[in-house]
């Protein structure tokens, strides 16, 4: 290990390392902020407030149609009450929807109640919407994340009510939003989720929403851009300052010049991604060996790594917890090492012959009550205090908004914030020296089909910056992906080089890496090891929170392809449509490719310009974003020509096949094509895409370990 932690020089491990950061953006333009108000209008916000935005309010004049159509999510704190009045008094109209058991609507057609998690509810609502006033394409806010529990104060079942509402019901709305076709905006708006200010401790329980955010803006709902917004944690309450951080957030809602934005104090700032500054000279790491190293997902293929690496660095008792069964010892000599059971039982003797007591722990990281017992017998026993908590539970399990259950969701989003919520809470007063999270830069870096995992990471960034303000050890390391596991097996190691731009981390370079940052003063620190872009486009790199690199907004022209296209499409002959779709696909494959229009030839498929499972996820979500149809990504791996998907002179849609009810298949389905199977063994397990960290599968059923 000493060889391998020297391997690679600390200047390159330096200049792969960055870091988020948040810097002061300029004040909206005049033209973008909220117009003054009349003595009139100003009355009338100040009457307003919660339980008088709604009612008669509800709807502007008969006479004027409304400059903007709003829809909000509303928070029980007063923010949508104070948004709403000021909106009407504009002249536009604004509906808000609570949260609740059950679908109400209001006589007036002014507010509503759902359940926030529920598709049925939603669909009924958008149906009511467009019953009243006809198709609803206005702007929609999310603030179901301002009535986030603090962290202090939130149990499992708050954590699960508040999922549903504040990160679960954004997968909703977006499946629902994309169904529809037509374009919009959709601002997720959050409270002190965000480490906007130096030292600043967010709350995390409203960070999952950035991540979700993150890939509906840039990849899943690309028709309806709009912006994350966390306000000021340090508002103080009362109606004059509800009608001034209103006030701020209408004026952000009117404009388009950030894509995140955090307001503290009157001031605008926004994210960007940098190089790591302020990194000391490395010292190499000694654990205690009168410590406890506490270690989940030890047993798949990088919490294999870890364990060794601990061991190597004075660690002497490791506890290695997973759902990895492992049997008796007086079995080990019958484990067959094929088998997960078998890799642990030799994971466990290699660690013994260097010297350390690792000690197996057989349970779910997100089961508290199974943690609570563990730590409850660990003290009892007299076993040395835990000094160090690396956090390697997750999964991988990639799925399309379209398609995206709660089930599904919580499999992915679960052992990272669950697990990662349990070992804070119950460790918080252990004298740790270490609490190292493992993270993914998906959180940042998105990827379509990852709004589950994106939401768990971007909880353990939130996470990390919690625990430092309040003096606490933490760091959150978002790795790119590794050259192990699965991903190694699978080959995708070129997969990422050559479509992605992004090298892989050896096992060897990863452990430097982590020895390199071990001990920094940092909360979060991003390990893309090394970035050279798509090769049609040397150096570009993909979109950064917060900072639109060239070529990651849509150029005006097509900003609104969707519609545009549609109308084209429906005034146009048979003929003329054929061809239409023809450059509409190649445009899109191009795009994902990474290539030029011209090489794509719709006499025949994809494969030989290099789509595979993951690029062809890609392709369909834009497809479906932009044009409003479903591709199964299948019928996009087999090589069928798009010119054998014939233009139908009856129907107003592109001569794409729709899913269907029948074509749909089933989430239980264990036996798709070979493609499919290939496709979904690898999202699942090898963290496969380029914002995918390999990590133990084992907190849910789902397959092998790593």
């Amino acid at each position: 290990m000493e060889r391998a932690a020297t391997a690679v020089a600390r200047t390159t491990i330096d200049s792969w390392l960055a870091e988020p950061v948040w810097t002061d953006c300029p004040p909206l333009a005049t033209e973008d902020a909220a117009p003054p108000l009349t003595a009139e209008d100003a009355a009338a916000v100040r009457d307003a407030g919660p339980g008088h935005a709604e009612g008669a309010g509800s709807r502007p004049p008969a006479a004027t149609a409304p400059a903007h159509d709003w829809l909000l999510l509303a928070d029980a704190g007063g923010t949508a009450d104070a948004f709403a009045a000021l909106a009407r008094a504009r002249g536009e109209r604004c509906r808000l929807v609570r949260t609740g058991a059950a679908y109400t609507a209001s006589g007036d057609g002014g507010t509503y109640t759902v359940d926030p998690a529920s598709d049925a509810d939603l669909r009924r609502l958008f149906a009511d919407l467009d019953r009243d006033a006809g198709p609803f394409h206005g702007t929609v806010l999310h603030l179901w994340n301002l009535d986030a529990p603090a962290l202090a104060d939130c149990d499992r079942p708050a954590l699960r009510d508040h999922t549903g509402a504040g990160a679960y019901s954004l997968i909703a709305l977006a499946r629902l939003l994309a169904a529809r076709g037509a374009e919009g905006r959709l601002h997720i708006v959050t409270r002190g989720a965000q480490p906007a200010l130096p030292g600043e401790g967010p709350e995390p329980l409203g960070a999952p929403a950035w991540g979700i955010g993150r890939v509906l803006r840039h990849q899943e709902l690309t028709g309806h851009p709009g912006k994350l917004i966390d306000l000021d944690p340090g508002r103080r309450p009362g109606p004059d300052e509800d009608r001034a951080e209103a006030a701020a957030l209408l004026a952000e809602a009117l404009s388009d010049d950030e894509a995140e934005i955090a307001l503290r104090d009157g001031v605008r700032r926004t994210s960007r991604l940098r190089p790591a500054e302020n990194l000391t000279r490395p010292l190499p790491p000694r654990l205690r060996p009168d410590g406890t190293y506490l270690v989940t997902g030890a047993f798949g293929a990088l919490g294999r790594l870890l364990c060794r690496t601990l061991v190597r660095r004075g660690a002497r008792r490791i506890v290695l917890i997973g759902r990895t069964p492992v049997p008796a010892r007086e079995k080990w000599a019958g484990a067959d090492p094929a088998t997960a059971e078998g890799r642990a039982v030799a994971l466990l003797r290699e660690l013994e012959a260097l010297g350390a007591q690792p000690v197996p722990a057989t349970f779910d990281i997100t089961d508290e009550d199974a943690l609570a017992a563990w730590l409850d017998a660990h003290r009892r026993s007299g076993a040395p205090p835990v000094r160090g908590v690396f956090h390697l539970a997750g999964q991988v399990r990639d799925t399309l908004v379209a398609d995206l259950d709660r089930a599904a969701f919580d499999s992915v989003h679960d052992p990272k914030t669950v697990g990662a919520l349990l070992l804070h809470r119950h460790l918080r007063d252990e004298p740790l020296d270490h609490f190292v999270l493992f993270a993914s830069i998906a959180s940042l870096l998105t990827t379509a089909g990852q709004t589950n995992y994106a939401a768990g990471n971007a909880f353990l960034d939130a996470l990390a910056h919690h625990r430092r303000a309040r003096g606490l050890p933490a760091l959150s390391l978002d790795w790119g992906p590794w050259a192990t596991g699965m991903i190694e097996e699978l080959g995708l190691v070129d997969h990422y080089l050559h479509s992605r731009g992004m090298s892989s981390l050896s096992p060897e370079a990863g452990m430097a890496v982590l020895e390199r940052v071990i001990g920094q003063d940092h909360a979060q620190l991003v390990v893309p090891p090394s970035w050279t872009g798509p090769s049609s486009s040397p150096g570009t790199r993909p979109a950064a929170p917060g900072r639109r690199t060239r070529g990651s907004r849509r150029p005006a022209a097509d900003a609104a392809s969707g519609n545009g296209f549609l109308d084209t499409f429906r005034a146009a002959g048979e003929e003329a449509r054929r061809t239409l779709v023809t450059e509409r696909f190649a445009a899109l494959s191009a795009a994902v490719l990474r290539t030029g229009a011209d090489r794509i030839d719709p006499a025949t498929g994809l494969g030989d310009l290099g789509l595979d499972s993951l690029l062809a996820m890609e392709l369909r979500a834009r497809v479906h974003a932009e044009l409003g149809v479903a591709l199964p990504v299948v019928a996009l791996l087999s090589g069928t020509p798009r010119e054998n998907s014939p233009p139908s002179s009856t129907t107003a849609s592109p001569p794409w096949p729709r899913r269907t009810a029948a074509s749909r298949p089933t989430r239980s389905n264990s036996t798709p094509t070979s493609a499919s199977t290939r496709s979904r063994r690898t999202r699942r397990h090898s963290g496969s895409s380029s914002t995918s960290t390999p990590t133990d599968t084992r907190t849910t059923s789902a397959g092998p370990s790593r």
